[in-house]
């Protein structure tokens, strides 16, 4: 696909297409184009807090960067750092989406986990396997990955949080 290819397109939907007879675009009815979707990872993960499935897919295009953090219940490290996600994800709701994804134990300890430590701004996830941090190349926690708000990598990280070097690197 051009430039030009999606301007056709979205003329011809927008004009006389479905878009013009079902009320348009808007955030709930966004147009996806397959060739930004190409790297899209299309693995299903839970929402800890509700149960429901989440296609970390759908996380992108988002308006903000997305801050992946990759965590385990039983890791002292994702442990000690979890008030400090907390604190950093609500005093960056307006410019980074905090999501934490969570896999090794069972998800009965991330509940456990997420409620111990109070961490509730991030979007808290849990991956019943290991598909989520093998798609994004996760090999250990914890790690953060940083996503511009059209899915390409600014910044991968091992450790605590590098809220700096995060913020940074967002821009």
């Amino acid at each position: 696909y051009d430039d030009d290819d999606l301007e056709r397109a979205m003329a011809a939907l927008s004009l006389d297409g479905s878009l013009g007879r079902e009320g348009g675009l808007s955030a709930e009815r966004p147009v996806l184009v397959d060739r930004f979707l190409e790297g899209a990872i299309e693995v299903d993960v839970d929402a800890i807090a509700d149960g429901k499935d989440v296609d970390l897919a759908a996380l992108v295009p988002s308006k903000t960067p997305l801050l992946l953090w990759a965590w385990a219940p039983h890791c002292p490290i994702c442990a000690g750092e979890a008030p400090g996600v907390q604190d950093f994800a609500e005093a960056n709701t307006d410019s980074i989406s905090v999501v934490g994804i969570g896999t090794q134990d069972s998800l009965g300890e991330a509940e456990d986990f997420v409620a111990t430590y109070g961490v509730e701004t991030p979007q808290m996830l849990w991956d019943p396997g290991f598909d989520s941090w093998q798609s994004l190349g996760i090999t250990g926690q914890p790690t953060w990955v940083l996503v511009s708000p059209t899915g390409e990598e600014l910044g991968r990280w091992q450790g605590g949080l590098p809220e700096e070097e995060v913020l940074a690197a967002a821009g």
